[in-house]
């Protein structure tokens, strides 16, 4: 009807400004947000210079504070109309991760003097991320006495901003040591750059595998013991996202749907990917049928449409005139 039809068109625009539409839209969000400042920030930056310790200091406490009003209830400022909208939408602003933004940005203008640091100290760093990610566990669990386990793991508390640095330079300093030992064409390094090719497009496709398995989930996660359903959980949905971007790193749609370039198409597997697609069609179907899974459909929905990407691109590459 009209009326719904209306009804779906405000929800639509309602959930593009506010990031609400699925939980990996507030990040599309947020990253929309920083875009649109980073020119200003960068020029005061860059103005500013000589400061920047000071500037980073004051962004860190203004961090901790913002997670810590966020952690408690709704201030009394925020009880107004506006600001009430604000409140409960802060989530989907960059408010809440400002200090990242300026940390980034600080680290890349002083590039140099970073790597040095970190290189010299990433024993250091990965050892305090190792005590700062034992204290948060602790730290959660003892929350958990008093608070559901969703409140306690909330990344909107004071003491995840800690945790996230922490590991930020030592994930840093590890990939530090990679770059300085690795050995170029080397199996390791193979992994580790496809790895790196497709990490955008996992995590971006392992909300809809997520939400593809939620049925299946549901079903069983009383019947088992929950650890085993937890781990069997991310092992399929890891094996179910792998296949969906490895087929769409191979489609038209590669750099809308992954944020990278299709993979040229000389350098694709004709017949490996005909078998994939195919493999992909009968586990869908079983998936579906006998097993009543509905990740199914979806699986044999990619493996059908990476069979017809395949099929068509081996067409078009066949009738392209041969060049000299």
């Amino acid at each position: 009807s009209t009326a719904a039809t209306v009804t779906s068109l405000k929800t639509l625009g309602y959930d593009l400004l506010s990031g609400n539409a699925w939980y990996h839209l507030y990040f599309v969000f947020c990253t929309m947000q920083v875009y649109i400042v980073f020119p200003w920030v960068l020029k005061f930056l860059r103005w500013s210079w000589g400061y920047h310790r000071y500037i980073l200091a004051v962004s860190f406490l203004c961090q901790v504070a913002i997670a810590h009003m966020m952690s408690g209830p709704e201030p009394a400022f925020f009880e107004h109309w506006l600001t009430s909208k604000l409140w409960h939408h802060l989530p989907q602003t960059m408010i809440p991760y400002q200090f990242f933004t300026v940390a980034g940005m600080i680290a890349a203008l002083h590039f140099e003097a970073f790597r040095k640091f970190v290189c010299t100290w990433r024993i250091a760093l990965v050892a305090a991320a190792v005590a700062v990610g034992t204290g948060t566990v602790a730290y959660y669990l003892h929350l958990t006495r008093h608070l559901f386990p969703g409140d306690a793991s909330s990344v909107f508390k004071p003491y995840p901003v800690f945790w996230f640095m922490t590991c930020v330079l030592a994930l840093y300093g590890l990939g530090t040591l990679w770059a300085d030992r690795r050995r170029p064409g080397s199996v390791a390094d193979r992994i580790m750059s496809k790895a790196a090719d497709r990490s955008f497009g996992i995590y971006l496709v392992h909300g809809l595998a997520l939400q593809e398995l939620a049925p299946t989930i549901q079903r069983y996660r009383l019947a088992f013991y929950a650890p085993w359903v937890g781990a069997v959980t991310f092992i399929v949905t890891v094996a179910v996202t792998v296949a969906v971007v490895e087929v769409l790193r191979r489609s038209p749609i590669s750099l809308i749907t992954t944020g990278r370039e299709m993979v040229p198409r000389d350098q694709q597997n004709t017949g490996a990917m005909l078998a994939f697609g195919g493999a992909l069609v009968i586990l869908g179907l079983v998936m579906q049928y006998p097993l009543e899974m509905p990740a199914g459909i979806m699986m044999w929905i990619v493996g059908a449409f990476s069979l017809a990407c395949t099929v068509g691109g081996t067409a078009v590459a066949a009738r392209r005139p041969a060049t000299v």
